[in-house]
């Protein structure tokens, strides 16, 4: 089965500030960063659609966007990428979002972001018109919220009536009890996920996590990564926990992108959902190596799989 996969949510463009130090600032105790170079990189829901695409799916993306210079470099790089962008909006009183990172000798030291904008009830119209269009040519279906305000109650409204018949990966990283429903592919962080339980400084096992999250958020396949321990499912009330690569962690930024990318890729081409864990999972531990938005090719997640499984055996 061949992987078509359209990615709704948060376009996000990164930009990174790359530095040195020049000491500490007269006007208050933070550091003074001498900027030597600036970079954009896709985020969010541009970045899983990236990977996407340089994993062999066929994509499309679809979100809202400014019309103003981000949006111009976007589309530039989504054309070279072959990411379909029919079904981007773009309004003019809306500015593309933005996440800015000031690291100093690969080091993060400060980050500012985007404010969540209004959507004007025309560009909503417009999207859910798009976006029921392009899920009808998906086989798959993945949505990366950020809490910006894109992910409507229409928007997922929609999602659940396609529930039925479409694989659909859910990975907010906010608005998390916003997506209930059982056909859902839940991805979600431990920590966020014991935020949801009110969990605080209680110490539970991680199958008992899963088992309580699934209760809150009706989903009976549930991702829930665990950092540098790798991942555990909980599929129809079975517990399966995924071991870690032995990859040095440098950076965990845009890591969960890559995971959902590499699970919608091998899910919509017909692995189960435990196979397509284990590769999300290995992807995940793979760029974790990288400093900065991360991208896997399917030269290297194929070499990366078989580092993984050549090493259990020898165990």
């Amino acid at each position: 089965m061949n992987s078509k996969v359209l990615v709704i949510g948060d376009i996000i463009v990164d930009r990174y500030y790359f530095g040195r130090p020049k000491g500490i600032s007269y006007e208050a105790p933070i550091p003074m960063v001498e900027v030597l170079k600036t970079q954009l990189n896709p985020g969010a829901s541009s970045l899983i659609a990236e990977n996407l695409a340089m994993l062999r799916s066929k994509v499309w993306l679809t979100g809202i966007v400014g019309n103003d210079e981000l949006w111009n470099w976007l589309r530039n790089r989504f054309n070279k990428m072959r990411i379909n962008t029919i079904g981007i909006v773009s309004q003019k009183s809306f500015n593309t979002l933005q996440r800015n990172r000031v690291l100093i000798e690969n080091h993060h030291i400060a980050r500012f972001d985007s404010k969540s904008q209004d959507i004007d009830k025309e560009t909503e119209y417009k999207l859910l018109n798009k976006m029921k269009i392009l899920a009808k040519e998906a086989n798959c279906i993945v949505v990366c919220d950020y809490g910006m305000g894109i992910l409507t109650d229409k928007v997922i409204s929609i999602l659940e009536d396609l529930a039925t018949d479409k694989k659909i990966v859910v990975s907010p990283n906010a608005n998390h009890l916003k997506y209930q429903h059982p056909n859902f592919v839940y991805r979600i962080k431990i920590d966020d996920a014991k935020r949801i339980l009110d969990l605080g400084t209680k110490k539970e096992s991680v199958e008992s996590i899963c088992k309580a999250l699934n209760k809150v958020i009706k989903s009976n396949k549930i991702i829930l990564t665990l950092g540098t321990e790798g991942l555990a499912t909980h599929e129809d009330g079975e517990f399966q926990l995924i071991l870690p690569t032995h990859n040095i962690a440098r950076d965990v930024t845009s890591v969960g992108e890559v995971l959902v990318a590499a699970f919608a890729n091998a899910y919509s081409s017909g692995s189960t959902f435990t196979e397509a864990a284990t590769i999300g999972n290995v992807a995940a531990g793979t760029v974790i190596e990288k400093i900065g938005n991360k991208t896997i090719t399917k030269n290297e997640l194929g070499k990366a799989l078989q580092e993984y499984h050549q090493f259990f055996l020898e165990k």
